[in-house]
């Protein structure tokens, strides 16, 4: 899918326009992976802080 539009752009653009729009899309699917991987870890570490809370709660009583 990507081949076939990179190359139907590099026919109508110069390489260097076909190279910093694939730079930008990269980026792009970067940034976006980094972010979900970042809210993902967040809810995984405030569910454990959770869980720990809720032990030392317990192991007080």
């Amino acid at each position: 899918m990507f081949a076939e539009y990179f190359s139907r752009v590099q026919v109508s653009q110069g390489p260097e326009e076909t190279l910093g729009r694939m730079l930008v899309v990269v980026f792009a699917i970067g940034m976006a992976f980094g972010l979900a991987l970042n809210l993902a870890f967040a809810c995984w570490i405030s569910v454990r802080l959770g869980k720990i809370e809720r032990w030392m709660a317990e192991r007080k009583n």
